[in-house]
C-alpha cells in the first residue's frame, strides 16, 4: 500500500513539475537506473529478485536541481558530449536541492549516483 501511494505521490508530483513547466524554464529529468557491479566483492547467489530501485523525480530550474525526495549520500557526475567527466559535486545525505555553477552551460549527460546504483539520464544547462 505505502508503495503504491508513493508511486502514486510521484506521478502527481512530476505532473504539478509538468504542468509549470508550460509556464516557465522548469522541466523533469528523464531518468533510467543501472546497477553498479564490483568484480571484485564475492557475493552469494540471490535467491530471489533483487527490489527495483525508485528512480528519483527531479526537476531543472535554471542551474538548480530540485528532488522530489530527499536523496542518500552520493555524487552527481556532468559528462559533456565526447564523454568526458567535466564536474562532480558530492551529495550530503538528506538534500533536496542541488546547485550547479553558473559557467557550466549546454548539454550534458548527468550520473547521480547514490550507492550501488546509477540514475542516468540528459540534461541542458
Amino acid at each position: 500500500m505505502k508503495k503504491i501511494i508513493s508511486v502514486l505521490s510521484s506521478l502527481l508530483f512530476a505532473g504539478l513539475l509538468v504542468a509549470s513547466a508550460q509556464v516557465s524554464s522548469v522541466y523533469v529529468l528523464n531518468l533510467y537506473a543501472h546497477q553498479i557491479v564490483n568484480p571484485m566483492q564475492v557475493k552469494k547467489p540471490i535467491r530471489k529478485a533483487p527490489a527495483k530501485p525508485v528512480i528519483p523525480v527531479v526537476s531543472v530550474d535554471g542551474h538548480t536541481l530540485n528532488f522530489s525526495a530527499p536523496l542518500s549520500e552520493g555524487q552527481i557526475e556532468l559528462l559533456n558530449e565526447d564523454e568526458e567527466l567535466e564536474y562532480t559535486i558530492y551529495v550530503a545525505q538528506g538534500s533536496t536541492k542541488v546547485v550547479i555553477p553558473a559557467y557550466i552551460t549546454g548539454y550534458y549527460y548527468i550520473n547521480i549516483v547514490q550507492g550501488n546504483y546509477c540514475f542516468s539520464g540528459d540534461i541542458d544547462l
